[in-house]
């Protein structure tokens, strides 16, 4: 459970810094690069949620 944990910190912060990133960022190449980045990111989340939610079901 405690790393399902750190996998959900540490994506909240790599999508926040791609996020800042895309906030700032004039380039339309490099914008889509950071999607693309964020959703990677955003797949990794996923599934540490759904492990952490089949872990609290199995509790």
């Amino acid at each position: 459970m405690r790393q399902c944990l750190n996998d959900l910190d540490r994506s909240n912060m790599e999508l926040t810094k791609v996020l800042e990133k895309l906030l700032t960022c004039e380039s339309t190449q490099v914008r889509s690069v950071l999607v693309a980045q964020a959703a990677l990111i955003m797949n990794r989340r996923t599934a540490a949620v759904r492990m952490l939610r089949e872990i609290l079901i199995e509790v």
